[in-house]
């Protein structure tokens, strides 16, 4: 079962898969596109999803309301337009099948936090498919702190390998375990590519630490 399967090294595939809003901490009332973007090196990307498809995509509102989401194509590429209504964390989520595969393989998401941080802790997990999930106090983390981050698959925590790409094109590797989390080291402020691989299935997170110093701001 993927829950024992043993961490395994990431295989190498000639793209993975991420989510980019329009806005990374919009306000409230703000309508925001959510675009899927993949490639091989990041932040360079491209909107081609090499015969991978959404097999859904859905919102959780604060309070743990789940949304389903309208997926649209277009030239820009595949996204889905989501507005926010109130305070807190919105996660967004579209889970991929492969060319030819019924059942979801790839899970990426991102965290908008909207508004009022107060409620920010809300929806650090969907407790479905696989997922890379951010330690409590996640929105004061600031350059170098460090990121506690597990991996779960339907809300069991499992062993992975995590791959952190960053802004500038560093790329490191972190373990986490069923017991303890990975720690990523925030080393530099901008935007950061989080990616975990178990048994052939893999998950991704995107954010970004505040240029400024700030607080963290999970996208």
């Amino acid at each position: 079962m993927l829950a024992t399967a043993l961490w395994l090294s990431l295989p190498v595939l000639a793209h993975d898969y991420w989510l980019t809003p329009g806005e990374f901490t919009p306000a409230v009332g703000t309508e925001t596109e959510i675009l899927l973007c993949s490639g091989h090196s990041f932040p360079k990307h491209s909107t081609d999803t090499h015969g991978y498809r959404v097999h859904e995509a859905v919102m959780m509102a604060p309070g743990g309301e789940s949304i389903p989401l309208t997926i649209e194509h277009n030239d820009k590429g595949t996204s889905a337009r989501v507005a926010f209504q109130t305070n807190g964390t919105y996660m967004v989520s579209f889970s991929l099948a492969g060319p030819k595969k019924k059942e979801p393989a790839y899970w990426t998401r991102s965290l908008v936090v909207v508004g009022d941080q107060s409620r920010a802790e809300d929806n650090r997990q969907t407790g479905t498919g696989m997922e890379i999930v951010p330690g409590a106090g996640w929105q004061d983390v600031k350059v170098n702190d460090s990121l506690p981050l597990s991996v779960a698959y339907n809300g069991r925590t499992i062993r992975a390998l995590i791959s952190i790409s960053r802004e500038d094109g560093r790329v490191s590797h972190i373990r986490s375990s069923t017991r303890r989390p990975a720690m990523l080291k925030i080393k530099t402020p901008g935007r950061y590519l989080v990616i975990a691989s178990v048994a052939g299935n893999r998950c991704s997170l995107t954010f970004v630490v505040a240029r400024g110093g700030g607080s963290l701001a999970l996208r």
